[in-house]
């Protein structure tokens, strides 16, 4: 229950209503961000993994480097060894 007396709670005044008006230019542009958020994501997802598979690319070509390296490393010490003099 309300503190007001009856004679306020029913009377016959109206309020005001606010009128609620829509520019047709900024709710479409509201209604189109969507989709132009969404796009711009899927780019930018993209453009993430293609520069996760170049940073793949040039760890798999560091790793064969380096194998290839300790694969000369050895067969130079092999090469070594092997021409050393026999007594």
């Amino acid at each position: 229950m309300t503190s007001e007396p009856p004679s306020d709670r029913f009377s016959t005044k109206k309020h005001k209503k606010t009128a609620v008006t829509f520019n047709a230019e900024k709710r479409k542009e509201y209604l189109s961000g969507f989709r132009k958020r969404k796009d711009i994501r899927r780019k930018k997802a993209v453009e993430e993994a293609k520069k996760e598979s170049r940073e793949a690319k040039r760890e798999s070509r560091k790793q064969k480097k380096e194998q290839v390296e300790a694969i000369n490393e050895q067969y130079e010490q092999i090469k070594a060894i092997q021409s050393m003099p026999k007594f």
